[in-house]
């Protein structure tokens, strides 16, 4: 995210396959550093997403 207008919470949603383990990514907002988990999916054709909330207050 960038430059968002008005002081809010946000949601971010994360669309992923992880066909092989858990992933784990940084994420940078307002420059403050994130990590997110992505937990394993059944294969690479399987896809999942993970929200994460409150994203005003990282």
């Amino acid at each position: 995210m960038d430059a968002v207008d008005g002081a809010s919470d946000y949601t971010m949603e994360v669309r992923y396959s992880a066909g092989v383990e858990d992933a784990t990514r940084t994420v940078y907002i307002n420059g403050k550093k994130q990590q997110i988990t992505l937990p394993k999916t059944a294969n690479w054709d399987t896809w999942n997403t993970v929200s994460s909330s409150n994203l005003a207050s990282w």
